[in-house]
């Protein structure tokens, strides 16, 4: 049996040798640290940090928006080392959703915000309906038009007869009528008078025409990767011409149905729409009042300082420019993110008259997310489920959108 006197002796030996390593640790963990310091520096205070990700929503791959975001995402992600990614998501009413949760930074849509504002059916919700949207940067150009087979008979939408097909996305339920309440006000015709052929995508309605499944398909952007396959098909393509100098009562009709729509010979896309009447829309990248006014500032600084290195990756990114910006500044009802309009500012772009304008946005946007609000309140209090396929919920808020002031683009700044 050890005596006490050793058991001591090797206990306080023990604590010598631990008290040694905690030193030997204690000065590697420092010269460890020194390392690092010397090979990463400390941030200096005052210069701008990039987020580590950005993620940018698009319409489906097979659209033209997602092309662009592709286009101008690769030199920024190069140029700036952010981690980028350009998310597709076809369904409206969801990437709305997810941009007002901040899950993207800017999303592609139509500068007008309209069908979101109005919020009729699928966005009619309790978690949907109007929410402080806001403009961040163009997108550029796009024209749209209504494009039948090349060996058609239909040259305008006068030429559209009750008993037509149409095709309709599958996956808006009880809407089949969505895109084509315009074009059918333009020929006289109610929704009933046409036969809707449920298509799974967009892709799917184009090859519906194609192949004589239906007479004529709506809302096709001309640029979009599936229009340029179809036009190189056996029988071809044709286009609608909405020409409201020659049809001027017809396309009344389409006006009052679609007051946000600007009418023009297409340009851009696929060369049998050249010339041809369509729609002419100036397209935006949107974003939440809440983004982080820092990375909008500098993503828009960056993209209007370093046009150069992707306005050819794309015939559309020619349009992203502070020029098209002011045009939207202008002309939109949807208000200007506080982030853009400190760049403007900063470039002199800005003046107090553009703030007027978009201070009177901005109390239009309000108008719309407290009028929802107010009719959700109503709903509760007297036991209405506010769904989108409930119409005694759609018939309260449509009462209380009545009351407000009608979403109509307007131009000038007085």
């Amino acid at each position: 049996m050890r005596s006490p006197i050793f058991v001591e002796d090797n206990l306080m030996k023990n604590r010598v040798l631990l008290v040694l390593l905690a030193i030997v640790l204690t000065l590697s963990l420092v010269a460890f640290a020194a390392c690092k310091a010397e090979e990463a520096p400390p941030v200096e205070e005052g210069v701008w940090q990039w987020p580590d990700k950005i993620i940018v929503a698009a319409t489906g791959t097979d659209t033209p928006a997602y092309a662009v975001g592709i286009a101008w995402t690769t030199p920024f992600a190069k140029d700036t080392g952010v981690t980028i990614r350009v998310v597709a998501e076809g369904q409206h009413s969801l990437r709305c959703l997810y941009l007002q949760e901040g899950k993207y930074l800017c999303s592609a849509e139509r500068s007008s915000g309209q069908p979101m504002l109005e919020s009729t059916e699928e966005y009619a919700t309790r978690y949907g309906g109007p929410w402080q949207l806001r403009l961040f940067y163009p997108l550029g150009t796009m024209n749209m038009g209504f494009v039948v087979r090349g060996d058609s008979d239909l040259k305008t939408p006068l030429d559209i007869k009750p008993g037509m097909r149409m095709p309709s996305l599958a996956w808006l339920p009880g809407k089949p009528e969505y895109g084509y309440t315009a074009l059918l006000a333009w020929a006289g015709l109610e929704p009933e008078d046409i036969i809707f052929i449920p298509a799974a995508s967009y892709t799917a309605m184009i090859n519906y025409v194609l192949e004589g499944k239906v007479d004529v398909s709506f809302g096709s952007i001309t640029s979009s990767p599936p229009l340029y396959e179809a036009e190189a098909s056996p029988h071809g393509i044709a286009w609608l011409d909405m020409n409201p100098n020659k049809e001027p009562e017809a396309a009344a009709r389409y006006y009052e149905e679609s007051p946000e729509a600007i009418l023009g010979p297409m340009t851009v896309g696929v060369s049998s729409c050249r010339g041809i009447w369509g729609t002419v829309h100036l397209n935006t990248y949107a974003t939440s009042a809440n983004a982080d006014p820092e990375v909008v500032y500098h993503v828009v600084k960056w993209l209007d300082e370093n046009h150069d290195l992707y306005k050819d990756l794309h015939p559309w990114c020619e349009d992203m420019t502070i020029d098209a910006l002011m045009i939207m500044a202008e002309t939109q009802f949807v208000p200007l993110h506080r982030g853009t309009v400190r760049y403007l500012e900063e470039i002199g772009r800005w003046t107090p008259v553009h703030e007027a304008r978009g201070q009177r946005n901005l109390a239009l946007i309000t108008e719309y997310v407290e009028g929802y609000q107010a009719a959700i309140d109503f709903a509760d209090e007297n036991g209405i489920d506010g769904g989108p396929l409930n119409q005694e919920w759609l018939d309260v808020w449509y009462s209380y959108r009545d009351k407000l002031t009608p979403l109509k683009q307007y131009t000038g700044l007085d």
